[in-house]
């Protein structure tokens, strides 16, 4: 299982907070992302795997049980707080750290991609087992080059390129070239300047 097979989950009862999360959160991860006003709204949708919520603060701790029992068949879940102001969190099971309306775009990457990247050290064993040809591969793949630039830079033909694609595919869990750059940035298999933007 790779910590990408998850879902980003955004609950906040206020509209255009829901809507600026669910943005900024969208861009970067992408289609597993999903918004909702109320957790009876949440309750229609089955999410099997791994589970990452942002959570309005006072409906969180008002609705705790309900929210948790809701996401009972995902394989994993953490909470992000979202505060009001600045505060302490309390010690809990499920809460992973906390957002407040004075953080920036990047401190909230910030947050999701640690909490995150600590589930994928859990699962290292399972998951980080490329080999050095195959590290290489995916650093050239998330430094945007097409097959056969890979192929004619490591030597290699494009057969043995696509080969090694479906091989770190498989083993990683992840299709998406940027769910592999994040992948490879997270793992310090590529520097994050020197991923291509597309």
């Amino acid at each position: 299982m790779s910590f990408f097979d998850f879902n980003i989950i955004i609950l906040h009862s206020i509209p255009v907070i829901r809507s600026g999360l669910y943005q900024i959160l969208y861009e970067e991860f992408g289609a597993n992302t999903f918004m909702f006003g109320t957790h009876e709204q949440l309750e229609n949708y089955r999410f099997s795997e791994n589970i990452l919520f942002f959570i309005e603060e006072d409906y969180y701790y008002r609705h705790k049980h309900e929210i948790i029992m809701t996401a009972k068949t995902a394989q994993w879940k953490k909470v992000i707080l979202i505060k009001m102001l600045p505060g302490k969190n309390f010690m809990e099971e499920y809460i992973f750290g906390s957002v407040n309306f004075n953080d920036s775009e990047n401190q909230i990457l910030t947050i999701a991609k640690d909490c995150i990247s600590k589930k994928s050290q859990q699962t290292e064993a399972i998951n980080h087992n490329l080999s050095e040809r195959e590290k290489e591969i995916l650093k050239n793949i998330a430094c945007g080059l097409s097959n056969k630039e890979i192929a004619d830079r490591l030597f290699i033909s494009i057969h043995t390129v696509i080969s090694h694609r479906k091989n770190i595919t498989q083993k990683l869990g992840i299709k998406s070239i940027s769910g592999l750059a994040i992948y490879a940035v997270i793992n310090n298999i590529v520097e994050a300047a020197d991923i291509k933007m597309v």
